[in-house]
């Protein structure tokens, strides 16, 4: 069983992106999971399952909630900006090789590796098109400039995250 729910373990209507699923099995006799939380953003669908099935549908997959950026929007509401909405601005550039981006008072900062033989331009390129990216959402822009890295830092265990909040 599956519960999709937000930040403060509520049950998120159909529709509606939640910031955590919470899993329960208990199938499994030897550890069995009960409410195991799931960091990842799902979207259930409001609508009917469409083979006609008992069971729910999701609309999307939406990724680990502790990769996405709040900003505030042009309405004063939060933003929730998801580590997708970067990458498609990161996307075109085949000259980066490895991106993560870290937001603090002074901005989001988007760390780059480059490939060899990339062209001078690409971190204005790269910083146009994350501005687009981000007014796209609603949110009020941040300053934005764009650093050239010779590796990103990871995690233990070699993962890079996404967004980081300094």
């Amino acid at each position: 069983m599956i519960e999709i729910v937000d930040e403060d373990g509520k049950a998120v209507p159909p529709g509606r992106p939640g910031a955590k699923v919470l899993l329960t099995n208990l199938i499994n006799y030897a550890q069995p999971l009960i409410r195991y939380e799931l960091t990842d953003s799902v979207v259930e669908s409001p609508l009917p399952n469409p083979a006609g099935r008992p069971w729910r549908c999701l609309l999307s997959i939406d990724g680990r909630t502790a990769d996405i950026l709040y900003l505030r929007g042009l309405d004063g509401a939060t933003v929730p900006i998801h580590p997708s909405v970067l990458g498609s601005a990161v996307a075109p550039l085949a000259e980066v090789g490895e991106y993560a981006f870290v937001y603090d008072a002074n901005g989001l900062h988007a760390q780059i590796v480059l490939t060899p033989g990339a062209a001078p331009d690409v971190s204005e390129r790269l910083r146009e098109a994350l501005i687009v990216a981000i007014d796209s959402t609603g949110a009020i822009t941040p300053a934005v400039d764009v650093q050239p890295v010779p590796a990103l830092e990871r995690e233990p265990g070699g993962k890079i995250r996404l967004v980081r909040s300094a």
